[in-house]
């Protein structure tokens, strides 16, 4: 996992999906609001029926996780003052998770196909554009 900093704040992580270790890794800031686990298991593993209690939280921001499924994509992220702190290509199997700042992609390759996962719920409201 590579962690994406400027100024000593996280502002994403690149998981690069070709590695793969057993049982649970966790990514990220516990303290986030956006949670990702990567799980690896032999046929068999069980996970006991359960469910997730009700617990308010506050969200200040929208975080984001993109994870690749075929192709490539370009990304870019920005510190909170526009400056370029990271230059990716994701690839199969990448997941990239934005806590904070600027970011833009590129799709690089015909039929990429990703997964954007938010926290929500999520109104298309709390988008700002760069000009």
């Amino acid at each position: 996992m590579k962690e994406i900093t400027s100024d000593n704040i996280l502002y994403a992580i690149h998981e690069d999906g070709l590695f793969m270790e057993g049982g649970s890794v966790w990514f990220g800031d516990p303290e986030r609001g956006l949670q990702i686990q990567r799980m690896c298991y032999h046929e068999g593993k069980t996970f006991q029926l359960h469910r997730h209690v009700k617990r308010p939280r506050k969200i200040e921001h929208t975080e984001e996780c993109f994870v690749v499924l075929q192709g490539n994509l370009s990304a870019k992220i920005y510190n909170d003052d526009k400056v370029l702190i990271a230059d990716l290509i994701l690839r199969e199997g990448d997941m990239l998770v934005c806590y904070r700042g600027w970011h833009e992609f590129k799709v690089l390759e015909d039929y990429t196909v990703c997964f954007e996962i938010k926290n929500g719920p999520y109104s298309g409201e709390d988008k700002e554009w760069s000009k």
